[in-house]
């Protein structure tokens, strides 16, 4: 079977911050059959500079994946293709932050800056990037909190969970760096929680909602140069401060094939803080029963819907947004 895919504009936001630090990109490629590959990504940058560093990382990706012949070894051997990809997108962030530190006094030891106060260190981004064929094979590369969703109507994640609350990734890093502290994040004059603020063994539960969805807000915690930092993810692009403490740039990869119609949705966390996951298989099936597999119209309706939730829910501190909508039909 032949799919026709549609890719809607990005539905962008800057929300109620003064900088838009998320980013990406939409382009097609072919394989060695000249058959068509649609492309969309999304990244989103925080903490000092993550503007200039999800840039960066959208460039140096976009270099990479329209060179030709590459989507045909992504397919062959798509997590070593993966790994590479996203070692040339961190190389560009390690780069970034070394121009930052043209007047300071640092070592590099072991690949990792070594310097007495890190807050120059700061700043990184999420990638996912979708590959959505012809063929009706979709391979998504994922660091960090910028979900994709598949809807068959049945609703499948297709990006990988890089946070704290994450079992896996919490083995991962404590195995090597008992350091770093998974903790359920809080304010200045907060009450302390009664069982404290580790998130494991018991996950007992936070301080606040981070999303409609429920789920409490975590952070990883390092000590550099003798201050507490903190760090939404457990994967990322950047954020050097982090690198020496389990965080890694390594990206989760998923192969699927779909067999009919669908719908696809990947966005920053901007989106999808605003959205009850269980709620939307339902939603994308009325979406599609208006406006049939028009990526831009789901778009439109999709955007339009969340953009007047975060006013709601987050006002004048709303993240930035940004996202794609593909239909494979």
């Amino acid at each position: 079977m032949k799919f026709q895919i549609k890719v809607s504009n990005p539905g962008v936001d800057i929300g109620g911050l003064e900088v838009q630090q998320d980013h990406g990109f939409h382009f097609t490629i072919n394989d060695s059959q000249n058959q068509p590959c649609q492309v969309v990504g999304v990244f989103d940058g925080h903490g000092q500079g993550g503007e200039q560093i999800s840039r960066a990382s959208a460039q140096t990706m976009s270099e990479h994946i329209t060179k030709p012949g590459f989507y045909d070894i992504l397919r062959e051997s798509p997590q070593q293709v993966a790994e590479t990809l996203f070692s040339k997108a961190q190389e560009h962030a390690f780069s970034i932050v070394l121009e930052r530190l043209y007047k300071c006094t640092y070592e590099i030891v072991n690949g990792r800056i070594q310097m007495p106060c890190g807050g120059l260190l700061q700043g990184g981004t999420t990638a996912t990037i979708i590959f959505a064929h012809q063929d009706g094979t979709v391979i998504t590369l994922s660091v960090g909190d910028s979900d994709a969703w598949l809807y068959t109507p049945a609703a499948t994640k297709i990006s990988a969970e890089h946070t704290p609350l994450c079992e896996d990734e919490y083995n991962r890093i404590s195995a090597k760096h008992p350091e770093t502290k998974f903790e359920y994040h809080k304010y200045y004059g907060m009450r302390p929680l009664c069982h404290g603020d580790n998130i494991y063994p018991h996950k007992k539960g936070g301080y606040y909602h981070k999303n409609v969805d429920g789920v409490f807000a975590t952070s990883l915690m390092v000590e550099y140069g003798g201050v507490t930092h903190s760090l939404a993810m457990t994967r990322s692009i950047g954020d050097e401060m982090f690198k020496g403490h389990g965080v890694i740039s390594t990206p989760s990869v998923s192969v699927h094939r779909v067999e009919g119609p669908c719908v696809i949705k990947v966005a920053t966390d901007g989106y999808w803080d605003n959205i009850v996951t269980k709620n939307q298989s339902v939603k994308v099936a009325a979406a599609v029963k208006l406006h049939g597999y028009d990526a831009s119209k789901i778009m439109e309706e999709w955007f339009g819907e969340v953009e007047s939730e975060s006013r709601t829910n987050f006002g004048g501190s709303r993240d930035n947004m940004w996202g794609y909508v593909m239909t494979l039909n």
